[in-house]
């Protein structure tokens, strides 16, 4: 968001920059000179919203995506936990047992 303030600033600082430049100039064109320059100005900064918002979803969505993939590692993860916990459970009855069948 900060990027977007920004450039938010650095457009309306161009446009007012633009407006007084073209205010100092003289002559019945002026005033149609200077709307023409903002509304120029205020498209560009239209098409940079534009693009940074569809940056900004973009990324989002790769987050998005990325969180859902680690958090289905972590699923997997702890199910694999489980079936080793298992497995050296099951591991250790079976030894006792033979341990214990040998015993008597």
């Amino acid at each position: 968001m900060t990027g977007t303030n920004r450039l938010t600033t650095a457009f309306a600082i161009l446009a007012v920059g633009a407006t007084g430049v073209l205010a100092a100039g003289c002559g019945s064109d002026t005033k149609d000179q200077i709307e023409s320059a903002t509304d120029e100005a205020n498209k560009k900064l239209d098409e940079v919203e534009k693009k940074v918002d569809k940056a900004q979803k973009e990324a989002n969505k790769k987050i998005d995506d990325a969180d859902k993939q680690a958090e289905d590692a972590g699923s997997a993860l702890d199910d694999a936990q489980k079936k080793i916990d298992k497995a050296q459970n099951d591991a250790t009855e079976a030894v006792q047992d033979a341990v214990d069948e040998a015993g008597n």
